[in-house]
């Protein structure tokens, strides 16, 4: 299966996974799925911290490298599940994403 994780998702998967549900901890850490993440959410997080508005534990760069490091895949695609195009360089994927704070839920 092809995940693409949002930024919440993707900080809570490096920094603290025990916030994530069971089941989806279980299919990012499942060595048979391939877990993407936006560019666009490394932006964010640079963005925010910039103007003080989060405090992540780590940088932008530490997230990136970290996710890179754990064997995610940075992507610059950012399909939103609305999209009715999907980008050529980024498979049918998992969209995995916050619904209600500390709920994250997989979208199609």
């Amino acid at each position: 299966m092809v995940l693409l994780l949002d930024t919440h998702v993707l900080v809570w998967a490096l920094d603290t996974p025990g916030r994530l549900p069971v089941a989806v901890r279980k299919e990012i850490e499942d060595p048979l799925n391939v877990v993407y993440f936006s560019a666009a959410s490394i932006w964010e997080i640079a963005i925010k911290s910039g103007l003080g508005k989060v405090n992540f534990q780590r940088s932008a760069e530490a997230i990136a490298h970290g996710a890179v490091d754990t064997g995610f895949i940075e992507t610059t695609h950012h399909r939103e599940p609305q999209c009715r195009h999907k980008p050529k360089s980024l498979p049918s994927a998992t969209r995995y994403s916050l619904e209600s704070p500390g709920t994250a839920t997989g979208l199609k």
